[in-house]
C-alpha cells in the first residue's frame, strides 16, 4: 500500500542540503578570489610569479593583501549583520542601522583630523562604535520596559544614534582641511581597499577576526535570544549578560574593519537575507555561510570598483549598495520583503 505523498512528501531531486549549499558557496568564493587576484590595472599570471620579480612584488605587496582584506571585511560585516538581526529579532537590524558603524566612522574621522597613527585610528573607531552601542542600549532602557515593543525601540534608537553620529561627522568635515583631510574623510566614508597594505591587513585581521570567531562559536546563545527575553531566560540564558556581550563583539569587529577600509554599506543588511533564503533556516551553517556570502559580495564589489572605469578607482560602497538594491528589488517583485521565513 502506497503512503500518501501529502503526508510524506518526497524531497525534490534537485534540492541541496545545507552542507552542499555551504561548500558550493565556498567553491564560488575561491574561484572569485582567484579571478580577483589576477585582474586589475596590472594583470597578473599566477603561474609566472616565480619567474617575474615585478609580478611577484605586485602580488604579495598589493594585490594579495587587498583581496584578502575584501574577504575579511565582507565576512565580518556579514556575520555581525546576522547576529544583530538575530539578537534584535529584527530583519532591518545591521551594524549600519544600529549606529555601530556610524559611531566607528565618527571615531575614525576624528582620528584622521588629530593623528596619523593607524593604531590610534583603530582605537578611536572602537571607542566610537562601543559608545554608539552603549547609547543605543541606554535609549532602549530609557524608553520603557521590555516587551513586544522592544524590537521597534531598538530600531528607532539605532536611527537616532546613527543620526547623531552623522551630525558629528559633518561637524568634523567643516573643521577639516579641504585639500587634505576633507578629501580623505570623504573618500574613506564610501569605503575603499585602494590603500591596503600587508601591515594594514594584519592590523585589521587581528582586530576584527577573533571577535567574529567568537560570534560563530556563540551562535547558540544568539539563536536563543531570537526567541525573546522571556523564552531565552526559560532556557537558562542570562539575557542581561549575553545580549550586550554579543553586541560588544559586533562593535569590536565592525570598528576594526571601518577604521581601515572605511564604511561599506548594506553588506551587513543584505547578506543574512541571502543566506537565509538559501538555507531556509538558521542552521549551524548560517553564520559561516553569512561569512562566505559577505566575503564574495565584497570581493566582487572591489573587482568592479577597480575595473569598471579603466585607470580609475571607484569607492566599493557604490557597488555594495547597488547589489543590495537589485536584491531587495527582486524581493519586492516576489512579494517577500518584510514577510516570510527568509526574513
Amino acid at each position: 500500500m502506497k503512503r500518501s505523498t501529502a503526508l510524506h512528501p518526497q524531497p525534490r531531486p534537485w534540492s541541496l542540503s545545507s552542507n552542499h549549499v555551504f561548500f558550493l558557496c565556498v567553491l564560488l568564493l575561491v574561484g572569485l578570489t582567484l579571478v580577483s587576484l589576477c585582474i586589475g590595472s596590472f594583470p597578473l599570471d599566477l603561474f609566472a610569479l616565480g619567474k617575474d620579480d615585478m609580478q611577484r612584488r605586485v602580488f604579495f605587496n598589493l594585490r594579495l593583501p587587498r583581496v584578502l582584506a575584501a574577504v575579511i571585511t565582507g565576512g565580518v560585516l556579514g556575520v555581525t549583520g546576522a547576529v544583530c538581526q538575530t539578537v534584535f529579532c529584527n530583519p532591518l537590524a545591521s551594524p549600519d542601522i544600529t549606529g555601530v558603524a556610524s559611531g566607528a566612522s565618527f571615531g575614525a574621522a576624528f582620528a584622521i583630523l588629530t593623528t596619523s597613527s593607524m593604531v590610534l585610528r583603530m582605537g578611536f573607531a572602537f571607542v566610537g562604535g562601543v559608545a554608539a552601542l552603549a547609547l543605543l542600549l541606554f535609549f532602549v532602557r530609557l524608553s520603557g520596559k521590555a516587551g513586544a515593543e522592544e524590537k521597534g525601540r531598538y530600531l528607532l534608537s539605532g536611527i537616532l544614534v546613527s543620526a547623531a553620529a552623522e551630525a558629528g561627522l559633518m561637524l568634523l568635515k567643516t573643521a577639516a582641511d579641504p585639500e587634505r583631510e576633507l578629501a580623505a574623510i570623504e573618500f574613506w566614508t564610501m569605503g575603499s581597499f585602494a590603500a591596503m597594505t600587508a601591515q594594514r591587513f594584519l592590523w585589521m585581521t587581528l582586530a576584527s577576526l577573533p571577535p567574529v570567531v567568537l560570534l560563530v562559536l556563540f551562535a547558540k546563545q544568539s539563536q536563543l535570544l531570537s526567541f525573546g527575553r522571556e523564552e531565552a531566560t526559560v532556557f537558562g540564558l542570562s539575557v542581561r549578560f549575553w545580549q550586550p556581550f554579543l553586541l560588544l563583539l559586533c562593535a569590536l569587529s565592525v570598528a576594526g574593519v571601518v577604521s581601515i577600509v572605511g564604511v561599506i554599506g548594506f553588506v551587513g543588511l543584505i547578506v543574512p537575507h541571502i543566506a537565509l533564503s538559501l538555507l531556509k533556516t538558521r542552521s549551524k551553517w548560517y553564520l559561516p555561510l553569512c561569512f562566505v556570502i559577505g566575503a564574495g559580495l565584497t570581493v566582487l564589489s572591489d573587482l568592479f570598483a577597480r575595473t569598471v572605469v579603466p585607470g580609475a578607482e571607484l569607492p566599493v560602497g557604490i557597488f555594495t549598495v547597488g547589489l543590495a538594491v537589485v536584491w531587495f528589488f527582486c524581493l519586492f517583485c516576489r512579494g517577500k520583503v518584510f514577510g516570510g521565513d527568509n526574513l
